[in-house]
C-alpha cells in the first residue's frame, strides 16, 4: 500500500469517525430536548407530575376558568409535541440511513444533519409558545411567579 493510499484511507476513517460522532451528538441533542421537553411538560390530565404542569396548576391560585383555558392548551402543546417529536424520530431515521448509505461525508449526509437541528428547532419554539400561551391567561401577579418557576426550571436544566 503506498503512502498516498494510507493516507487517504486515514482520511476516510477519520472522516466517517466524525460523521457517526456527529449523528450520534445531533441523535442525543434530540433525545434531550425530547427529554426536557418531556420532564417540563406533563400530559394533560397528568397532575402527579413535576413538570411545567405542576408549574402553573400548583400554587398560583387559578380560577375554574383559567383551570379549564390551561387544560384546552396543554391538549394543543401535547398533539403538537408529539407530531413534532415523530417528526424528530423520522429524521434521525433519516440521518442514520444517509450515513450508513454514504461512507464518505456527502451533501446529504450535512442535509440530514441540518433536518434534525430544524425540527429540534422547531420543538423548541413550539415549547417556548407554549409557555407564552399559558402565561397569557394568567393574572400579572400568578404571571410574576409563574415567570420565576419557569426561569428556575430552565436554569436547572441547563446545568
Amino acid at each position: 500500500m503506498t503512502a498516498a493510499e494510507i493516507a487517504s484511507r486515514t482520511i476516510r476513517t477519520r472522516l466517517l469517525r466524525n460523521i457517526v460522532i456527529m449523528a450520534l451528538v445531533a441523535f442525543i441533542a434530540g433525545a434531550a430536548g425530547a427529554a426536557l421537553g418531556a420532564t417540563l411538560f406533563a400530559a394533560p390530565g397528568d397532575h402527579a407530575s413535576s413538570g411545567m404542569h405542576a408549574l402553573v396548576h400548583e400554587g398560583l391560585d387559578l380560577s375554574a376558568e383559567q383551570e379549564r383555558a390551561l387544560d384546552a392548551i396543554e391538549e394543543r402543546f401535547a398533539a403538537r409535541r408529539r407530531e413534532v417529536e415523530s417528526e424528530l424520530t423520522a429524521a434521525n431515521r433519516a440521518l442514520a440511513d444517509v450515513i450508513a448509505e454514504n461512507p464518505d461525508y456527502a451533501p446529504e449526509v450535512g442535509d440530514a444533519v441540518g433536518r434534525v437541528h430544524q425540527v429540534m428547532g422547531e420543538l423548541q419554539v413550539a415549547t417556548v409558545l407554549h409557555v407564552y400561551e399559558m402565561r397569557a391567561i394568567l393574572t400579572e401577579e400568578q404571571a410574576a411567579l409563574f415567570d420565576q418557576r419557569v426561569s428556575r426550571a430552565l436554569m436547572g436544566a441547563a446545568e
